[in-house]
């Protein structure tokens, strides 16, 4: 075999050996679009919501590239419900930037900030999609309540190790790949069908109120079954 065929052939082997080892190196993760949930926007059902700020501008710069800060288009986004975008379960609450992370299996991850509140914090809770998972405020943002969404992929446990966000696409039909340049997709208006699916219950009352009579009546509603506490669980410092 001529010397340039042989340092040909050992070069491909060299290769091969080198891929086998990042692919079956202990802890990796291998992307697989495939395998990733279905997003639903995780903004109040019907209402229209706009970009402020979107893909690789401003703070959207790093790992979290593929990121949309949203606001309503029309009235207050103080307060606003905000609603888990695929099934999954809590991973952590981190108090200071109002951020909470569901882990929906397989290294997939979505990122809700700048939360003034969530509905549980309890790590593991099992979330359905389209449960109200807390309210929109301004923590780490002060003075410009809105929500900060990241979906992303992270190559360790817990969420840990190298994290990459993903270009947003959302069953209600809109699809966000990466058009290039700065702040992407700012001004546009999404509107949310995400109509929660079954899940755990609890009875809340409604007062029925008639002319001497006073008689209470229950319903129940989608809920992650515990009220929220003034106890935060303080998390890993993750955002």
């Amino acid at each position: 075999m001529p010397h340039s065929e042989r340092s040909l052939f050992f070069l491909q082997r060299l290769l091969l050996i080198l891929m086998a080892l990042v692919m079956f190196a202990p802890g990796s993760t291998i992307a697989n679009p495939s395998s990733d949930p279905q997003l639903w926007l995780p903004t109040p059902l019907g209402q229209p919501w706009r970009v402020i700020q979107g893909y690789g501008c401003g703070t959207h710069d790093d790992w979290d590239f593929y990121s949309l800060d949203l606001v309503a288009a029309h009235g207050a986004s103080a307060g606003a419900a905000v609603y888990a975008a695929a099934a999954g379960s809590i991973l952590a609450w981190v108090a200071p930037s109002g951020t909470l992370i569901l882990d929906h299996g397989n290294g997939f991850y979505t990122m809700y900030t700048h939360l003034a509140s969530a509905v549980s914090m309890q790590q593991g809770q099992h979330v359905p999609r389209g449960t109200q998972v807390g309210t929109v405020g301004d923590h780490g943002a002060p003075g410009l309540p809105h929500l900060h969404f990241t979906a992303f992929r992270a190559a360790g446990p817990w969420g840990q190790g190298q994290r990459q966000s993903v270009p947003l696409q959302f069953a209600e039909g809109y699809h966000l790949p990466d058009i290039g340049g700065c702040n992407q997709y700012a001004g546009l208006e999404l509107m949310s069908g995400n109509i929660p699916v079954a899940g755990p219950k609890y009875q809340v009352y409604i007062p029925y109120i008639q002319p001497g009579v006073d008689v209470p009546q229950t319903t129940s509603v989608p809920s992650l079954g515990t009220p929220p506490q003034r106890r935060w669980r303080e998390a890993m410092p993750l955002c």
